[in-house]
């Protein structure tokens, strides 16, 4: 960890000074990448755990090749046909559609896919919610197999299926992915009217609403049914990727008190655990029974966050974060971290795991670094942000990503910080950004940061996903950002290239390419040359064939004549490959300086390899002699 420590510094601090640049995976794909892009996560393929980027556009999905550097366009179908409604459940309306934009549905990237859930339109069903699996390609996974469009697989819910009865419809109100090909559903219960409608207060102008691409209510938002009685559910759904279809997974449902906000996953000790939080309560439960093992009651305000992690001695510890505080609960116990009282109020936009038992909280003014000891957490480091809204954050163990948006007058920019020591000096550069910090201790310092419009030639980045290698593992940390008119694009974090040396890399491998075409055309030529010998022989023969008969030429020598037509077109198509135009020659075009030279190059080639085997006969020859002469001098 050390030496990748001290490696990441000096990456920075060239980065801050302009003397290098981050190696890039894949170059800006300029047809993407708007105000409304979203990127990530990384999925896997055929041959690395990082190998495909998923890029959103509202309703266009893309997928890049990370390693093969392709692009891929997944249309999301706009109707559904019964052809595409595959499903054991048999449980789909005739009315059933599937235009759904994605950041409009409850979406997350599981199995390999995209799952979504997407309410039915019209009066309230038995099947109120559908959800789909869109898959995503992979770009080829067995060589020689021709690869297969994206299927999306989609089914209902029914009222059996979470057992409630015919008295309640159920609604899909938010996706979270699990392990193995599996996604967590909350699925909100309304009880049904005696009419077959829902029971729900009468809607005024002022009523909150969903509304779809088309400007038709979708759905009203939970706060409208605040006088109703609903029911709250957990439900664990996998994914058939042979039959290409959802299904519910068998005791894969839990009843709960109150809407779950936030999810967090994780594997502690060899058990799979899910914690949730609520908005009193933080639940921690068994992903493979939904069992509950421990329960902390949260007091002020709901979650909005949760982090599932454990400590040194391998204590599972949960991070709870409200809007304005920050808890960590432990066995029976729940206390609290941050504000700090050395900063007073703060607003909570983010939580990222750091390392094995640490963890990062971002801010709208601080970032703060902790470490789980003996279940305290303990504070490391604290680094000041520029005034401006915070849009995404992103951490790892060496530093953190901050895109800060425009905020009054405060400009756009995504900048990199690296966690601060007590030695850490403020160095200048023509990407440095220093930043205020303080360490464990609350000693002032410095912490050294690069801005990053550097990766996109001083366009401002818009989004970005940073996926980071956990410790331990082999691989490498890639970096996708977004840009408005930059395009997408992926770099691998912590390599760099140095300018000189991509420049001469690139005029090494013009150079290459120039030899090769070199040596193609010399290959052509000597083709050529061969061909027209041939096709003087054959002149002869046919001469021959002439003057004599056929009885005068062999079975070998017909054939010969027989080809002369194949032998014309392949000289014809050498000449056109070649770029050699006789009948232009013919008419006093100039020829060529570039072919000319090497044509000249060629010949002298050509004569000085005859030299050579000239020059190998008659060293062969003068041994010959003089051996036969030891040879008659021994016999003698």
């Amino acid at each position: 960890r050390m030496a990748t420590w001290t490696r990441r510094q000096r990456f920075v601090q060239r980065l801050r000074r302009g003397a290098a640049q981050v190696a890039m995976v894949v170059p800006p794909v300029t047809e993407l990448g708007g105000p409304t892009t979203t990127l990530g996560p990384f999925l896997p393929s055929s041959t690395s755990e990082t190998g495909r980027l998923v890029v959103c556009d509202h309703q266009t999905c893309h997928i890049i090749d990370v390693e093969r550097r392709q692009c891929e366009q997944v249309e999301i179908d706009r109707y559904g046909s019964k052809r595409l409604l595959l499903s054991s459940l048999g449980a789909h309306p005739t009315e059933v559609t599937t235009s759904w934009p994605i950041d409009e549905a409850p979406h997350c990237c599981a199995a390999g896919g995209m799952v979504a859930a997407r309410p039915l339109k019209g009066a309230p069903s038995p099947c109120g919610t559908v959800l789909q699996w869109l898959e995503l390609p992979d770009f080829g996974s067995a060589p020689g197999v021709p690869e297969s469009p994206p299927i999306a697989a989609r089914t209902s819910l029914r009222q059996e299926q979470l057992a409630l009865g015919e008295a309640f419809f159920p609604s899909v109100e938010s996706t979270w992915p699990l392990p193995e090909n599996q996604v967590l559903l909350l699925v909100r219960s309304l009880p049904a009217s005696p009419t077959g409608g829902t029971k729900s207060p009468p809607l005024n102008a002022s009523s909150p609403k969903v509304i779809d691409a088309r400007g038709g209510t979708l759905a009203e938002r939970p706060e409208a049914y605040a006088d109703v009685a609903t029911r709250w559910w957990l439900q664990v759904w996998y994914v058939d990727r042979d039959h290409k279809e959802l299904r519910p997974r068998v005791r894969g449902k839990l009843q709960v008190e109150s809407k779950v906000t936030c999810v967090s996953a994780g594997n502690i000790g060899g058990m799979n655990l899910l914690l949730c939080g609520a908005e009193h309560h933080a639940e921690l439960l068994d992903m493979e029974t939904l069992h509950s093992t421990t329960r902390w009651e949260v007091p002020n305000g709901s979650l909005k966050h949760v982090l599932l992690c454990h400590d040194d001695a391998g204590n599972v510890c949960g991070i709870l974060g409200q809007d304005n505080a920050v808890l960590l609960a432990t066995q029976g116990n729940v206390s609290k971290v941050l504000p700090h009282q050395a900063f007073g109020h703060i607003t909570v936009v983010a939580l990222k795991p750091v390392g094995a038992h640490g963890f990062a909280v971002c801010s709208r003014h601080h970032v703060y670094a902790f470490e789980v000891s003996r279940s305290h957490a303990e504070l490391k480091a604290i680094v000041e942000l520029p005034g401006a809204k915070v849009e995404h954050f992103f951490a790892s163990p060496y530093e953190f990503f901050v895109v800060l948006g425009r905020e009054r007058s405060h400009k756009p920019r995504t900048i990199c910080c690296l966690w601060p020591a007590a030695e850490d000096k403020v160095q200048s550069g023509t990407y440095a950004v220093n930043l205020k910090a303080w360490t464990g201790t609350l000693a002032e310092t410095s912490a050294a940061a690069v801005d990053l419009k550097l990766l996109m030639h001083g366009t401002a980045i818009d989004t970005m996903t940073f996926n980071s290698i956990p410790l331990g593992k082999i691989g490498q940390d890639l970096l996708a950002v977004s840009a408005v008119g930059g395009g997408v694009a992926v770099f691998r974090w912590g390599m760099e290239v140095n300018p000189a040396l991509e420049q001469l890399r690139e005029l090494k491998q013009a150079y290459l390419a120039q030899q090769e075409e070199l040596h193609q055309r010399e290959v052509l030529r000597r083709q050529l040359h061969r061909l027209q010998q041939r096709l003087q022989e054959t002149e002869k023969l046919e001469e021959k064939l002439a003057q004599k008969g056929r009885e005068a030429l062999t079975a070998e020598e017909l054939a010969k004549v027989a080809r002369r037509p194949q032998v014309e077109a392949d000289i014809e198509r050498l000449v056109h490959e070649l770029g050699l135009d006789h009948h232009s020659e013919e008419e006093g075009s100039e020829v060529d300086p570039e072919e000319e030279r090497e044509a000249e190059l060629a010949e002298k080639r050509r004569a000085k390899e005859r030299v050579q085997r000239r020059h190998h006969a008659e060293k062969r020859a003068l041994q010959q002699e003089r051996q036969k002469n030891r040879d008659r001098k021994f016999s003698e």
